[in-house]
């Protein structure tokens, strides 16, 4: 005869989701004091490092979710065979587990800010802001798809390692490895996608250009909009181009609130400074405005 599989127990469902939950809660919480460490201490008052440091907090947790629900997976399936209980249990912790790790770290984001001063946490336009221009409600419909691929990969790691140790309980499955290739194929596919916007010194505001004449001068006017949570000092550089040739160029700093626009306008040149052709081209719209911040072009007008 062979031997029968022992049976699972399904009495000690609310200890093991219990268990599971914890694991995840654990990692929220210690990732969202991350954040906030991370935002107080290397963002010394800059609050574009400060933003970066809260975003890169908040993806890299978001992408480690189905991560941890595999380890859990894999592991669970050392101990617990494959059966349909056992499976839904999986299911359900790995995929609620992941919803109550984002919601204990953008909770804790939220309050630590709003305690250290350090960042915002503020209700506008009916959104939770942290940091620098950090929407809590723009991750809420990314978080609850990812659910979907996390509980999938914890119960397919469970049902893996568990129909093995059916059929061949000596059989060694290497997880470790498997999970040490998942884990820095993740950091590198993260890497891939959050550098290039960290190293894109992202202005954060909205430029709208114009047109003005004083006298004899020629005028840049913009409307700076800031349409994140914190106020935003940069300087903005114009340059005016007429047949494919810079004839003037000035910048102005500037200083506008969070959620707030403010106008400026630079002088850009004078008609004694103009020869006939170009004040002509001029006369005719035959030229065009550069709005640049951080040597990137933000507007340019007439567009």
């Amino acid at each position: 005869m062979g031997t029968q599989p022992p049976q699972q127990s399904i009495d000690s469902i609310p200890q093991e989701l219990g268990e599971i939950f914890g694991i995840f809660s654990l990692v929220g919480l210690a990732m969202g004091l991350s954040g906030i460490v991370a935002t107080t201490q290397l963002g010394g008052g800059n609050q574009l490092i400060a933003g970066l440091a809260t975003l890169v907090v908040i993806t890299v947790t978001f992408l480690i979710g189905p991560v941890i629900s595999l380890i859990i997976g894999l592991r669970r399936g050392e101990t617990d065979l494959a059966n349909k209980e056992k499976l839904i249990v999986t299911a359900a912790g790995t995929g609620g587990g992941y919803l109550v790790m984002m919601g204990i770290v953008i909770g804790v984001l939220l309050v630590g800010f709003s305690l250290t001063g350090d960042g915002t946490s503020s209700i506008t336009g009916g959104q939770t802001t942290v940091g620098t221009g950090f929407s809590a409600e723009a991750y809420i419909t990314p978080i609850i798809a990812v659910t979907v691929p996390s509980l999938i990969a914890g119960t397919g790691g469970h049902l893996l390692v568990g129909i093995r140790n059916v059929s061949n309980p000596r059989q060694v499955v290497p997880w470790r490895v498997v999970v040490s290739v998942i884990l820095v194929s993740g950091v590198v596919l993260g890497g891939a996608f959050t550098i290039p916007d960290i190293l894109s010194n992202d202005p954060q505001v909205e430029v709208y250009g114009s047109v003005s004449v004083s006298g004899t001068s020629l005028n840049a006017d913009a409307t700076v909009n800031n349409p994140t949570g914190q106020s935003v000092s940069n300087t903005m550089q114009v340059d005016m181009i007429v047949d494919s040739t810079v004839i003037a160029s000035e910048s102005q700093s500037f200083s506008v609130e969070g959620n707030t626009a403010t106008n400026i306008s630079i002088e850009l040149v004078t008609v004694e400074e103009l020869d006939t052709s170009q004040i002509t081209a001029i006369q005719q719209g035959n030229f065009e405005l550069q709005y640049r911040i951080n040597n990137q072009t933000v507007e340019t007008y007439p567009q």
